[in-house]
């Protein structure tokens, strides 16, 4: 009764403690990272690691068997739009959202992955089209346990 009565003093809802998933952000962690200021403690700190993000949005089915995201070959986990970088601001690699398909075996979390994972990677196309171009990915929705997005 007591937490009952605190979550009431502050507001939230049964029902938004019936669905605590509707507070995360698939794309969190997904860009890059605003740099930290080198003052006090973080003056002497290395930075070997790029000030990018290590996740896809993509739904994972559970303990991460099947992870299906649109892959663009980016930095670190094969989503997004910036090139390989071992330390600092990673540069951009495309100037948009682009992808070349969808990866159903998509790591994330994991830091660099080249291309060790990302197999079985589906791409969409009709007769006619350029299968061998990289396609605008657009209409980008993800919320946990789903994702989608158009080519």
């Amino acid at each position: 009764m007591k937490i009952v009565a605190s979550m009431a003093a502050l507001g939230v809802s049964f029902s938004a403690l019936a669905t605590p998933y509707k507070f995360a952000d698939p794309f969190w962690g997904t860009g890059p990272a605003a740099p930290l200021k080198s003052e006090g403690m973080a003056r002497g700190w290395s930075w070997e690691k790029a000030q990018i993000g290590n996740t896809h949005p993509g739904a994972v089915c559970p303990l991460g068997w099947v992870s299906v995201c649109a892959y663009s070959g980016a930095y670190s986990s094969g989503y997004g739009r910036h090139n390989c970088s071992s330390d600092g601001p990673t540069p951009e690699l495309y100037d948009r959202k682009v992808a070349w398909g969808f990866s159903h075996f998509h790591n994330s979390g994991t830091g660099w992955i080249g291309s060790f994972y990302n197999y079985f990677l589906f791409r969409p196309f009709v007769p006619g089209c350029d299968a061998t171009r990289i396609s605008d990915l657009v209409d980008e929705c993800a919320e946990p346990g789903y994702y989608a997005a158009t080519l």
